[in-house]
């Protein structure tokens, strides 16, 4: 009988091998549906980034711990906890973006910042977009490459759709 495996576990099967050929830097671009705790700690375990889409609700802390409120316990290592979606209250954070995306220049309106991944249990970079002429839409980018900018993040990201077109033909 043939054991199953997940998409997961094949990818990360895949990127092991790739690993073994190329020692430098690797970037996976990824759907949202490989940014969880399963991809992320053995990705970090072969020095593979992730750059992904970001649930709205994923549970994020602050890097800067919170103040000690008593004399009992060890101090607190994280700060606040929050959701993506919360960030949505703070306008003045946004500022406007530009980058070349889907072959022309996209102006977003942005926001970058660091934080805490409770369910990868991994610092990352989360980049959270509005279209200015869709107030409504917001997008919630990630990395595990904290050294990317909004900029990089972003035109990375745009690069998926052309790869997602490639596997829809073949």
């Amino acid at each position: 009988a043939k054991h199953f495996r997940t998409r997961t576990e094949l990818a990360l099967e895949a990127l092991q091998a790739v690993r073994t050929w190329v020692s430098g830097p690797i970037l996976l671009l990824a759907d949202g549906a490989y940014n969880h705790n399963g991809m992320a700690a053995p990705l970090a375990k072969l020095r593979i980034g992730l750059v992904s889409r970001l649930r709205y609700d994923a549970r994020l802390r602050d890097l800067t711990p919170l103040p000690r409120t008593g004399r009992r316990g060890p101090r607190p290592r994280l700060g606040r906890r929050f959701t993506p979606r919360e960030l949505h209250a703070e306008r003045s954070a946004f500022a406007p973006l530009t980058v070349a995306a889907y072959g022309k220049q996209v102006t977003f309106l942005a926001r970058e910042l660091l934080a805490y991944w409770v369910t990868a249990s991994c610092v990352i970079k989360v980049v959270i977009t509005q279209d200015p002429r869709n107030p409504g839409r917001f997008a919630y980018l990630s990395t595990t490459d904290t050294n990317l900018s909004a900029t990089q993040i972003l035109e990375l990201f745009a690069r998926r759709w052309s790869i997602e077109q490639l596997f829809s033909v073949c």
